[in-house]
């Protein structure tokens, strides 16, 4: 097994079923220019992108091929949801612009372009952010509870961690 680079996906997944190629520059669905690559995961890579029509930054998730749909109906479940106005908490939940399929050499992937948030909260990203204090208390109270109505406004919309809770899931 070759050696593995953090922050660096798998070269081996890119492949039928795996991740879609992209190049800085690349321009997708005739308004988006990828910018930079902000993360990759097990089943999709992010990039920061610029709505060229608008001028406005914005993240673009390529999942991978093979993957489920899964995370496109729950996408478009709140999408709906936060079309029909403000609900409690809902302010807290990454606000979705776009999404659509990508036809590439490695299958067809769901791609979701949505708000750009701030620097991951995993322990290097806050060290980096923090080097020489802890992270502040009051920062840390404040986020649990957006955290918290977060999560309340999502079980709202009968989304859970893993999916969305339909009566064909509850038998």
């Amino acid at each position: 097994m070759g050696m593995r680079y953090p922050g660096v996906e798998h070269i081996g997944n890119y492949r039928p079923g795996g991740y879609h190629p992209v190049a800085i520059g690349d321009i997708f669905q005739h308004k988006y220019r990828v910018l930079n690559k902000l993360g990759n995961g097990v089943y999709a890579t992010v990039w920061l992108v610029e709505n060229i029509i608008t001028g406005r930054f914005a993240s673009l998730k390529i999942i991978v091929a093979e993957a489920s749909t899964s995370e496109l109906d729950i996408v478009r479940h709140i999408k709906k949801d936060q079309a029909t106005g403000a609900s409690p908490g809902s302010e807290y939940v990454m606000e979705i612009f776009d999404e659509f399929l990508l036809e590439g050499p490695n299958g067809v992937h769901q791609c979701i372009v949505s708000e750009l948030l701030g620097p991951s909260i995993q322990q290097p990203d806050l060290e980096e952010i923090f080097p020489e204090d802890c992270f502040p208390i009051a920062m840390a109270k404040k986020m649990c509870a957006q955290i918290t109505q977060a999560l309340a406004y999502l079980h709202r919309c009968k989304v859970v961690h893993g999916g969305m809770v339909t009566k064909s899931s509850l038998s």
